[in-house]
């Protein structure tokens, strides 16, 4: 009777379990997708960097086109004032626009094709066999959303005999924008 009863007891202990795991799990915050949509101002600041750069602001358009020559991006890309992000589930898309609102540049990657969310970080993979050869670039954006900043780090991979290479180019920061008239408002 005694191992009976004992065994109603653990039974009863076993099946509050669940229940108690439930509550704690509601009571967790829930997760939300990192979403770094938003317009950001092209002109940004250099957090640490192993490229040579001669000061001054850094060109996000020309990080996007792989113009790792710092100085000669600002100068190639200064028409460049505003770089509009959108991002969904599936999708990515980054367009570079002038100070009329005309489109200079743009790129868009789908979910798994080198795009995807990591880390509550976005990554977005860049190749250029002509300028590069076999290289990637591996771009991670997030955001900061106290300073409403968009944080971008940029890294070169480099494939070897022994498995890739990864070489950190930089980290920067590129203030948002409010959106320009006539857009989509950010999530």
């Amino acid at each position: 009777m005694n191992s009976l009863a004992g065994s109603l007891r653990s039974l009863r202990r076993a099946t509050r379990l669940p229940s108690l795991v439930c509550a704690i799990v509601a009571l967790l915050p829930a997760a939300h997708a990192l979403d770094v949509t938003g317009d950001y101002e092209s002109a940004g600041t250099i957090i640490s960097t192993t490229l040579e750069h001669p000061g001054g602001p850094v060109s996000l358009h020309g990080l996007l086109a792989l113009e790792f020559d710092l100085a000669l991006a600002q100068r190639l890309y200064a028409d460049t004032t505003r770089v509009t992000i959108r991002q969904t589930a599936s999708r990515f898309a980054i367009e570079c626009r002038d100070a009329s609102g005309g489109v200079t540049w743009g790129g868009e990657w789908r979910d798994g094709v080198g795009y995807a969310v990591e880390n509550d970080q976005v990554k977005l993979e860049f190749r250029s066999a002509k300028r590069y050869g076999h290289d990637a670039f591996v771009f991670r954006l997030s955001t900061d959303p106290k300073r409403n900043v968009l944080l971008l780090s940029v890294r070169r991979v480099r494939p070897s005999s022994f498995g890739p290479g990864e070489t950190e180019l930089g980290v920067f920061c590129f203030p948002m924008l409010p959106p320009a008239r006539g857009a989509p408002r950010a999530k």
